[in-house]
């Protein structure tokens, strides 16, 4: 189908000039250069700023919208896999790490959600819940289905993972100890 083909170019397109700053960006940060992001972003503000010229462009030319919609759909399937992709690729993060991560995938989730693919940004913001935990051991709770209804909870309702992609996902953080994420993620 085009429309496949169509979103796989853009999204290669788009993600060639995200993938550099992406990966030069550290986020083993501390509280100090976090707060420094705030007033510099590393890269997801300008990102979404030329991807929205380009879906402009897109709106604008394409006046079927059920098409048009099935594009941008399949444009932010290829991209929220590219940067899940990129998150695993030689990254650590620290707490304030994750909390940076946190933001930078609100910025593409509120830049794709107005054009209503919400759904999937699901797995990519499970697995940074998983990095914001602050002990290796609530990654078992967050899957338990005594955790009170939070947007979080209900993200992770609908994303699984086995306990072996909890724990590479938990030993992403640089300040979680190897064998106490061994010993701690066990469900």
């Amino acid at each position: 189908e085009w429309t496949t083909r169509t979103a796989h170019i853009v999204s290669q397109n788009w993600m060639q000039r995200v993938s550099d700053r992406f990966l030069t960006t550290s986020y083993a940060i501390d509280e100090k250069q976090f707060y420094q992001f705030d007033l510099a972003d590393p890269w997801a503000l300008a990102a979404t700023q030329g991807w929205g010229h380009s879906l402009d462009f897109i709106d604008h030319h394409m006046t079927h919208a059920s098409t048009r919609d099935r594009l941008v759909y399949e444009i932010c399937v290829k991209i929220v896999k590219a940067i899940e992709d990129l998150v695993f690729a030689k990254k650590q993060y620290s707490g304030f790490g994750a909390l940076q991560l946190d933001k930078d995938v609100r910025v593409l989730r509120q830049f794709f959600t107005e054009r209503t693919v919400r759904e999937v940004f699901s797995r990519i913001s499970a697995i940074v819940t998983l990095l914001l935990i602050d002990r290796p051991a609530e990654a078992n709770d967050l899957f338990a289905s005594h955790v009170p209804s939070t947007e979080a909870s209900a993200t992770l309702s609908t994303v699984s993972f086995t306990v072996d992609e909890k724990r590479r996902i938990v030993g992403l953080r640089v300040d979680f100890d190897p064998q106490v994420i061994v010993n701690s993620v066990t469900m």
